[in-house]
């Protein structure tokens, strides 16, 4: 009874998901950058550490998650990681990685190769909770390919950062377990992007700008340094001890020190294992475990991993000028569609402004340079124009009253307008504006989103829900925590995150 409510919940989990020493690598030119347009999903967060089966990336979250000290820590006396290595060897009996596959001329041809070749962490194959986890991802071998196909156009970078820092590439793999490499999954206590940090996190280890143009926690490049950043300060912190570093990433530092603290005051073994730990924590480790031990071997275990070959597939682009992501995708080349999937950082659709700083963008790198050129070639081109007559049509606006020193650049940054819908939305044909005078701005130009309530009437299906509310049946199952669509009944309510604006 207790094995079958197990995978009944690990079920729950990956359905939600669906919704959330190295080789060195050779970049070269590909025309394959594409990755699925994915939605923003919302991660529930666990109340309690048994209520860990209903979170998408059984993310402990608390006040220690991710957050920075406001002291500095106790030290404790940690334990030696060597015998404990050994003394778990003689039961845990680690898997061996096998050798790697097909090279070409030295290099490996494949970027699952790289990151077996990659692999240095014990995976404690014969520990019974990671054989649950190896044993369930099998069963659901499709959900698993979903989301390492999910993981192409960002993978490369994640390894190649893995390689230079020489960090073991099983944490290539950390995105799954935390966001289904999803870069917009965001939980309800606000973890956000594939590495699922926290703003505190961000803020600490620099992630990237934060300002309404632009979330560097979104962005792959500034949250994957962010990230791997503070994994290697675990690693630190705890004496070389990527087990209890990938703990504390998941339940925040303090806790696996108080963790350690309280067997230590008793004489009881001080590593992860016998840690007294939430339990989403003690399960976050094994996940990443089990999916290493598949990834190593995925035939055995009946899993197709997509082709992604060891190439380096997108490269940075000059950006001359702010410019709607629609004229830069027709610059490129590209669907917008795409071009946004490549840059989930940006939140708006236009670049951030050139008062912001210097922005790229990241494009398929065979498309790199036709969209310089024609940039350089078309100075003028940026479709903006386009953009404020698309905000304007939406209706909604704010005004603001020009006060004495106001510039349409000092009113642009205030507001977050660019200079040229602001004076499109106001009829402008200069710069020349006075003191006094009223500007209209629009306050829809991104999206926006409410939590409404929907009671469920007779004859109700979650399809014909989530058509009215533009959302998917995946979406209201994880934002309500139901383990199957069927599982609705006139007068239930349910909480929908419906896009207000667009």
């Amino acid at each position: 009874m207790h094995k079958h409510k197990f995978f009944l919940s690990l079920t729950i989990f990956l359905s939600v998901c669906a919704l959330s020493g190295c080789a060195n690598l050779i970049p070269q030119q590909s025309e394959d950058g594409s990755a699925p347009v994915t939605s923003v999903q919302t991660v529930h967060t666990p109340n309690t550490p048994n209520d860990y089966y209903n979170s998408p990336n059984g993310r402990v979250y608390s006040d220690t998650n991710q957050t920075t000290p406001s002291k500095k820590p106790t030290q404790y006396t940690y334990p030696n990681n060597t015998a404990i290595s050994q003394a778990n060897a003689a039961t845990a009996n680690p898997e061996p990685v096998q050798a790697p596959g097909l090279k070409v001329d030295g290099q490996y041809s494949s970027l699952w190769d790289v990151i077996r070749s990659g692999f240095s962490m014990d995976h404690y194959y014969n520990k019974k909770v990671v054989q649950d986890f190896v044993k369930f991802y099998s069963k659901n071998s499709s959900m698993l390919e979903r989301m390492t196909t999910q993981s192409t156009p960002y993978l490369y970078y994640i390894v190649e950062q893995l390689q230079s820092r020489n960090m073991p590439t099983e944490l290539a793999l950390l995105p799954i377990v935390e966001s289904g490499f999803n870069p917009h999954a965001r939980s309800y206590c606000g973890a956000l992007g594939l590495w699922q940090l926290m703003p505190a996190a961000a803020r600490r280890f620099d992630a990237g700008d934060e300002n309404g143009w632009f979330n560097g926690r979104e962005s792959i490049q500034e949250s994957t340094n962010a990230a791997l950043d503070y994994l290697q300060y675990l690693y630190n912190f705890f004496n070389g001890n990527w087990v209890l570093a990938l703990a504390a990433y998941n339940a925040g530092e303090g806790t696996v020190q108080n963790a350690i603290a309280y067997n230590q005051r008793r004489d009881r073994p001080t590593d992860f294992w016998n840690l007294r730990l939430p339990t989403a924590t003690k399960n976050y480790v094994p996940q990443l475990l089990a999916l290493a031990i598949i990834i190593n071997d995925p035939a055995k275990y009946g899993v197709h991993l997509p082709d992604v070959p060891n190439k380096q597939v997108i490269a940075k682009a000059k950006l001359p000028k702010q410019m709607s992501l629609a004229q830069a995708a027709k610059f490129a080349g590209i669907a917008e569609a795409k071009l946004k999937a490549l840059n989930p950082g940006l939140t708006r659709n236009v670049t951030p402004p050139s008062f912001l700083g210097h922005y790229t963008l990241n494009l398929p790198i065979s498309k790199v340079e036709a969209f310089e050129k024609n940039c350089a070639a078309n100075p003028g081109v940026t479709g903006l124009e386009r953009y404020a007559v698309a905000t304007s049509r939406q209706g909604g606006h704010k005004t603001y009253r020009v006060q004495r020193g106001d510039s349409l650049y000092s009113i642009s940054h205030f507001t977050g307008i660019p200079i040229a819908t602001l004076k499109s939305y106001n009829h402008l044909h200069n710069d020349n504006i006075r003191v006094g005078q009223v500007l209209r701005y629009p306050v829809n130009a991104t999206a926006a989103y409410q939590y409404v309530h929907y009671t469920i009437r007779r004859g109700d299906n979650l399809s014909r829900i989530a058509e009215k509310y533009h959302v998917n049946v995946f979406e209201i199952m994880q934002w309500n925590n139901l383990k199957n669509a069927n599982q609705i009944h006139p007068g239930q309510r349910l909480v929908i995150r419906e896009k207000i604006s667009y």
